[in-house]
Order: structure tokens, then sequence, then C-alpha cells
């Protein structure tokens, strides 16, 4: 079984800390703020890491995997900013159709900072963007929603992806359960036009059409 080893060469160390040397001496001198440049720091030699020629899309599968399922193998209370910054690039890269590199990021994010919902959430994604499996992304989506229960767009965009990939009964619970929490999703009211359209279900299908049309006629 292969092993990722997080080796970084003494040059590379050498060249980070020469990149921000001039940084660190204006945190310092003015701000004196040490988590904040260490929290950049871990997220610079993690992304490096993780972005490593030798980190083959099948070893980021096992870790998203793994770390989808069972959590984070360590959960540090620094590099909260790094972290934020990391899944705000992740989701510009789901945005450019980036998966594999989206992927890189929000797992990076994981590894840094707290563990945060939308880096479980931007996983999901970028995980279907990236054509992984489905089951790393219920994984990661249930992740999420065990983090944050109450968010309806996280089961519409679940729903979505459970449709686009042919699973119309899942794709349907889903979408129910994110118009439970939001009645007024209009995602998940377009998401059960197309799964009850999908299926034949013809009265369904008009109810929920109706609804899209009205909500989006609201949020003109």
């Amino acid at each position: 079984k292969k092993e990722i080893f997080l080796v970084v060469s003494y040059r590379r160390l050498k060249a980070y800390f020469v990149n921000l040397l001039e940084w660190l001496v204006v945190k310092l001198i003015f701000q004196r703020d040490f988590i904040f440049l260490l929290s950049i720091l871990l997220g610079f030699l993690a992304t490096d890491v993780i972005a490593n020629e030798g980190f083959t899309p099948e070893l980021l599968q096992q870790e998203i995997k793994k770390t989808c399922e069972n959590g984070p193998a360590r959960k540090p209370n620094y590099g909260r900013v790094a972290s934020k910054q990391m899944i705000d690039t992740g989701w510009q890269m789901v945005g450019k159709g980036e998966g594999l590199e989206a992927a890189k990021l929000f797992l990076t994010a994981l590894f840094i900072g707290p563990e945060n919902h939308n880096a479980y959430w931007g996983l999901a994604i970028a995980s279907h963007v990236a054509k992984f499996p489905l089951e790393m992304i219920n994984a990661c989506f249930e992740r999420a929603r065990l983090r944050f229960p109450n968010v309806s767009d996280i089961y519409s965009d679940h729903g979505r992806i459970l449709e686009e990939r042919n699973h119309s009964d899942e794709a349907i619970v889903a979408f129910k359960k994110a118009l439970e929490i939001d009645g007024n999703n209009l995602n998940a009211h377009i998401g059960l036009t197309r799964s009850y359209g999908k299926i034949g279900e013809a009265e369904k299908f008009e109810f929920h059409k109706r609804r899209v049309l009205e909500l989006q006629k609201r949020n003109k």
C-alpha cells in the first residue's frame, strides 16, 4: 500500500521563508499577529504537499473518502484564516470547472484549520466535477450536514448531483429535505421538476414547475 510522506526539503522550506520574510517583519513590528502568519505558512506547506506530483488522483480520492467518513486526522484550532482562503479559492476553482485542483484546496483547508462544513460541501461538489465515485461524494455531503444540518442548499446541491448521475429517487429525497428547511429553495423546486419529469410524475412535475415560475418572478 502506498503511503504519503510529508517531506519538505530544506531548499523549499528556505524559499518559503525568504518569500515571507518581508511580511514577517511587518507583522512582528506593527501587528504582532503570529497566529495569522503561522496559519498562512502552514497553508503554503500543506498545499505544496497535496499538489505534489506524487499525490495522484487515486491517492487524492483515498484521502477525500477517509476524511469525509472519519473527519481529518488532526483537528487544529489554528489555521482558521488560511483555511478560509483555501475554501474561497476552492469554490473559485469549482466555478472554473477545475474539480481536481478544487478538491486539493478543500482537503488542504481541513488539514490546516478547524473543521468547516463549507470544506466538506466543497469537497462533494469538486469530487463530482472531477468525476469521482458517488459513494465518496455522498460521504462528503453527509459530513457537511453533520457539521451544519440546517443548510437547505447543501441538500439541494446533493439532490442535483444525484439527479445528474441518474439516481432520481434519491435525488427526490434530498430535494424534499431541502424544501423542509426552506420551502422557497428555487434550486430544489427546479430539481424536483426535472426528477419528476424523468419518472413520469406529471402532477408533481406541474406543481413544482409552477413554483419555479412563481419564485423566478418574485426574485426578478
